[in-house]
């Protein structure tokens, strides 16, 4: 038996092996010796972290090229902001027609508006939006909130048997 083990001893059979357990013992080293302590700054692949290992703490979001200007609003039929990202605020509302202050210039940036609920008990429920400001993207709003800071929302429900009605809905305005 050892005379056939031997004929299949080559030096590229051991040195096989000899790599086999020095690749195990080093993986073994490396697991118990090194913890975060000893890596270096942008020196493991983003596939190798666990998930949710990084959070938003974690990151510098402008140097990705995201900025947390991202403002938002949920807004009340009563012209209450119910949650927010932060910095705006009511300015004025009459009906469905709501002008809020969003605290630094957003003219010329995308703003959604879409409806808090898709239907009421009157029928399904529509808003628009636009930049207060005038000129060729904003809306033209009443003179004290007529700038590039406020947002126009306007609300209807699809019997418009009054003008316009009085909804809640969501608002944001990207970078």
């Amino acid at each position: 038996m050892l005379a056939k083990v031997r004929g299949c001893l080559t030096y590229g059979n051991v040195m096989a092996t000899i790599a086999v357990f020095i690749a195990l013992g080093g993986g073994a080293y490396a697991a118990t010796q090194i913890n975060g302590a000893d890596l270096q700054n942008r020196s493991v692949a983003g596939k190798k972290l666990m998930l949710h290992a990084v959070g938003r703490p974690e990151l510098n979001l402008p140097t990705l090229g995201l900025q947390s200007s991202v403002k938002w609003a949920l807004v009340g039929p009563n012209g209450g902001i119910i949650a927010q990202s932060g910095g705006i605020s009511m300015s004025q509302h009459e009906g469905g027609n709501y002008y809020l202050n969003f605290g630094s210039n957003i003219k010329r940036r995308p703003i959604v508006v879409t409806p808090a609920e898709k239907f009421t008990s009157v029928g399904r429920v529509g808003v628009e939006g636009a930049s207060c400001g005038g000129g060729a993207v904003g809306a033209n709003c009443p003179a004290p909130v007529n700038d590039g800071r406020h947002v126009y929302v306007l609300t209807t429900d699809e019997t418009q048997a009054s003008g316009d009605q009085p909804e809640g809905f969501y608002v944001v305005v990207f970078p």
